[in-house]
């Protein structure tokens, strides 16, 4: 992922975490009106609390994102604070920790969750190793102008010079094509035609990626039958015909499909992009909290204290409540 994009991909996350906290700090008007008795205090106060909450949901997105960091903190004033920071973890995993101070009192919140890569505003490149394995890739198929492949099958790795159309017809092949805008990054422009019975099995040199063109046309006649076995990368992506999507799509454009053409397991649970395609954002999956222990001195607080007396409804003064105690 880039420098700084990975942090502000989880700001949603970690603003509501983060709501959780703040939602105890503006409570504190609402306490205090209360206590007041005053329906205007009250009416007030939840106003408050109402508009902090709002407040603080937008300055921890706003701010992690404008800082692109992983720790921003925000001064309520009268030695009030929230602050919220987003750290490593073990491999696929990102660790929220959120702190809030109000009235001498602190709290905390940790949680860890799980990421994987998802495809984001920006299609997915091709990782610097993998761009060295297409290149020493054995054997290497360079194609330029107008090339069509007929009733064949092809091994190895396909790559497409910026201009090439390329039109597959009947065709098996054991590997992968790339365009040379993958490689380069530059503008590129290629076009692929499927037609007929078409099966791609990307094979050692680039495992998972059955197609990465991002400057790639790819359309079909209504002919094919497709078994693609690989992630495909494309500009656009329009096939009216038959058959299966066995990875990740992603393209400039919404793909058109035909309802024939069957894409196993999308829509489930999130199938998982090649290591060799770096998509430059991460979903976030199973989230966990971490326990805190209490200590004896708490429990011994909890079991000890003593309830405040209730008024009565015919203003006669304050009745004690004697508070049931547990064993």
């Amino acid at each position: 992922m880039k420098p700084g994009r990975q942090e502000a991909g989880y700001v949603l996350l970690a603003a509501l975490l983060l709501t959780t906290l703040i939602a105890s700090l503006v409570m504190t008007y609402s306490r205090h009106a209360l206590l007041a008795v005053d329906s205007s205090s009250v009416n007030l106060a939840s106003q408050l609390a109402q508009d902090a909450a709002d407040s603080g949901f937008a300055w921890a997105k706003q701010s992690l994102r404008a800082d692109a960091g992983s720790a921003t903190r925000l001064d309520l004033g009268d030695g009030r604070s929230v602050s919220v920071s987003v750290g490593s973890g073990s491999s696929g995993q990102r660790e929220i920790d959120v702190d809030a101070t109000t009235e001498g009192t602190s709290q905390s919140l940790q949680a860890t969750f799980e990421v994987y890569p998802v495809a984001g505003d920006q299609l997915p490149e091709l990782t610097a190793a993998a761009k060295t394995a297409v290149n020493a890739a054995l054997p290497l198929i360079v194609l330029s102008g107008s090339n069509t492949y007929t009733s064949t099958e092809l091994t190895g790795m396909v790559l497409l010079r910026t201009g090439c159309t390329l039109t597959l017809q009947d065709v098996i092949l054991d590997g992968s094509i790339v365009s040379e805008a993958a490689l380069t990054g530059g503008a590129g422009g290629v076009t692929i035609n499927l037609r007929g019975g078409v099966q791609i099995q990307p094979g050692a040199a680039l495992p998972g990626c059955a197609i990465v063109a991002p400057d790639a046309v790819i359309t079909g006649n209504g002919s094919e039958r497709v078994e693609l076995h690989g992630a495909v990368v494309a500009a656009s992506l329009t096939l009216p015909g038959s058959g299966a999507l066995h990875g990740e799509v992603a393209c400039a454009g919404a793909p058109v499909l035909g309802a024939g053409i069957d894409r196993p397991g999308a829509g489930r649970a999130p199938r998982s992009w090649p290591s060799a395609l770096d998509t430059g954002s991460s979903g976030v999956g199973r989230l966990s909290f971490t326990g805190t222990a209490v200590r004896d001195a708490e429990k011994t607080a909890i079991r000890g204290y003593d309830f405040p007396t209730r008024r009565t409804g015919g203003g006669g003064g304050a009745a004690p409540v004697a508070p049931e105690r547990g064993p």
